[in-house]
C-alpha cells in the first residue's frame, strides 16, 4: 500500500539520520579517549581508528533502538501537527494499523541488533581487549615517545629516551631503571641504544652503547657502578597468545556453556536487547500524538527520558544478576514484558479503544 510505504520510508529515513548523529557523537567521544591514550603512550597512534571501529558495534546496538524510537516520534509527530494523522484516522486507519505496517521494519531492525549484540559486539570487545593486552605485554617500543618516561615490564621498570628516530629503533641518551622487588634496583644510562630481537619467541632486547649501570641494594648506601661500551638488556617477553577473560567480550556460545552469574547476566542481557525494538515502537506509537499548536517536539524529551529509564532499569537488573545470582533473570524478562504491555495498552488508549470499551461496559451496567 502506498500510504504504508510512505510511513515506513519516512520513519526509516529519520531513524538513519538520528542514529548517524548519535553514532558520530558517541564514537567521537571514544575517539578522543583513544587519542588521549596514544598521547600518553598507552596505545599506538596507528591503531586509534581501528579501536574505534572495533567498539562501534557495541555502541550501535544501544543507539539503533533509540534512533528508531525517535524516528517514529518525529515522523508521526510531524504527521500529527500537519493533521495527516487525523486524515489517516478519519479514513479508518488507527495507530494499531500503523503498528502492524511496521512489523517487518521491527523484525529487520531486530535482526540487525541481534547480529550486533550476539556476535559483532562481543567480537569487537574481544579484539579491543587483545590490543590493550598485547600493548601491556610487549616492551611498548611502538608507543615510546621522546622526552617522556615510559613504564616497561608491567610497571616493574621505566625507560626514558631523549631522542628517537622515525623508525622507533635507534635511540639517543637513554635512561632505563628496573626494580627487583622492594630491595634491589638497577639504573642504566647510555649514550645510544637500538631495539633488537634475538630469540625465536620474539623477546625484546635493547642494545646499549657507551654507558654506565648503577646497582642499588637496600642494605648499603653505596651503588655498584659498571661502565660499558656495549650492553644488552632484556626488556620484555612477548606473548603471542592472548586469552580474553572478560565476560563482555566472550562469545555467545561460550556464555551458554558458562553457568556463572556474570555469564548468565551477560547472556540474558544480549538476548533481551533485540526486544527494545518492538517495545520502543509501541511506546512511540502511544506518545506520537501532539497538539498542533504545541509542536511535534513537545513529547520528545519525556520520551527519551522514558527510554533511558527503561534501559537503566535493565542495566540495574543485569548488575543485580551478576551480584546476587541467576534467580533474578526472570525480573529482567519481566521488565521487557511489562514495557511491552504498557506500550500496547497505551496505544489502545491513544486510539480511544479502551475508553470506548469502558463506556460500553458502563452503559450495560447502568441498564
Amino acid at each position: 500500500m502506498i500510504l504504508a510505504g510512505y510511513i515506513r520510508r519516512e520513519i526509516l529515513m529519520t531513524c538513519l539520520v538520528v542514529t548517524g548523529v548519535l553514532a558520530v557523537i558517541l564514537l567521537g567521544g571514544r575517539l578522543m579517549l583513544y587519542l588521549g591514550y596514544a598521547a600518553e603512550g598507552r596505545l599506538i597512534a596507528s591503531l586509534v581508528f581501528k579501536m574505534v571501529l572495533f567498539r562501534s558495534p557495541e555502541f550501535l546496538q544501544m543507539i539503533l533502538p533509540l534512533g528508531f524510537f525517535i524516528g517514529i516520534l518525529l515522523t508521526l509527530g510531524r504527521m500529527s501537527v500537519e493533521r495527516e494523522l487525523a486524515v489517516i484516522e478519519g479514513a479508518g486507519m488507527s495507530l494499531l494499523w500503523i503498528g502492524r505496517r511496521l512489523i517487518w521494519v521491527c523484525l529487520g531492525l531486530m535482526a540487525i541488533v541481534s547480529s550486533l549484540c550476539l556476535y559483532l559486539g562481543p567480537l569487537g570487545v574481544d579484539k579491543t581487549d587483545q590490543v590493550f593486552q598485547k600493548q601491556a605485554e610487549r616492551a611498548d617500543f611502538e608507543t615510546l615517545a621522546p622526552g617522556r618516561f615510559h613504564p616497561i615490564k608491567s610497571g616493574e621498570g621505566v625507560i626514558y629516551v631523549n631522542q628517537l628516530d622515525s623508525s622507533g629503533h635507534q635511540m639517543e641518551n637513554l635512561f632505563v631503571a628496573e626494580f627487583q622487588g622492594k630491595e634491589n634496583a638497577s639504573v642504566v644510562v647510555a649514550g645510544s641504544g637500538k631495539r633488537q630481537m634475538f630469540s625465536d619467541d620474539g623477546d625484546e632486547f635493547l642494545q646499549l652503547r657507551q654507558g654506565k649501570r648503577f646497582d642499588f641494594t637496600a642494605d648499603t648506601a653505596e651503588a655498584r657502578v659498571i661502565e660499558f661500551e656495549g650492553y644488552r638488556a632484556k626488556i620484555a617477553d612477548r606473548e603471542l597468545e592472548v586469552q580474553n577473560t572478560r565476560t563482555k567480550g566472550a562469545s555467545t556460545l561460550d556464555l551458554l556453556d558458562d553457568k556463572s552469574s556474570k555469564a548468565t547476566a551477560e547472556l540474558h542481557w544480549r538476548l533481551g536487547l533485540p526486544l527494545l525494538i518492538p517495545n520502543v515502537a509501541l511506546l512511540a506509537l502511544a506518545l506520537c500524538k501532539v497538539n498542533p499548536r504545541q509542536g511535534r517536539f513537545l513529547r520528545l524529551f519525556p520520551a527519551i527520558m522514558i527510554y533511558l529509564v527503561y534501559l537503566g532499569l535493565a542495566m540495574v537488573l543485569k548488575s543485580q544478576i551478576e551480584k546476587k545470582g541467576v534467580h533474578l533473570v526472570g525480573a529482567l524478562w519481566g521488565l521487557h514484558a511489562t514495557v511491552a504491555a504498557i506500550g500496547f495498552f497505551a496505544v489502545l488508549r491513544s486510539d480511544g479503544r479502551l475508553r470506548f470499551k469502558q463506556k460500553k461496559q458502563l452503559e450495560s451496567s447502568n441498564s
